[in-house]
């Protein structure tokens, strides 16, 4: 288990993430977890693992967006304001670090690692724009391996 605190405008929070793929949200003035994000039951299939979660897209106090790594490659991007999920793709490789470039500001870059030494640098702004215009989800996406 795995827990970050992390101060989003202007309320203190925290994460804990477990192996059984559930992300919960705290609020540290409450006795309990705000939202939990949990895997759908699936028989006879393995639960990835949660390796690394942030917070995004913080610049005031109403906008909020969580961006979940996963061990098998998966990534997920849900708005707290909706409470749904945004996005997701698979990257291949375990997702082991996610940041965005400023949490305080309109979503611009989030960087992901994975294993093996790749990285992948995704334009936040494209997102948005396609949203607005086209009602469609997407993400232009940079990958770069690190070794040759």
């Amino acid at each position: 288990m795995s827990l970050a605190v992390v101060m989003v405008f202007p309320i203190p929070n925290h994460f804990n993430l477990n192996h059984k793929g559930c992300v919960k949200v705290w609020d540290l003035r409450e006795q309990g977890p705000v939202l939990a994000l949990e895997p759908s039951d699936v028989k006879g299939e393995d639960v990835p693992d949660c390796w690394d979660v942030k917070f995004g897209n913080s610049y005031n106090a109403d906008e909020r967006v969580i961006a979940a790594g996963y061990d098998n490659g998966d990534l997920k991007i849900f708005d707290l304001n909706k409470n749904e999920l945004l996005w997701d793709t698979n990257l291949s490789n375990g997702v082991c670090g996610l940041e965005f470039d400023r949490k305080d500001i309109i979503m611009n870059k989030l960087v992901v690692t994975t294993l093996e030494g790749n990285f992948h640098v995704l334009d936040m702004r494209t997102y948005v724009r396609f949203l607005l215009q086209n009602n469609l989800l997407f993400f232009s996406m940079l990958k770069k391996d690190t070794h040759h």
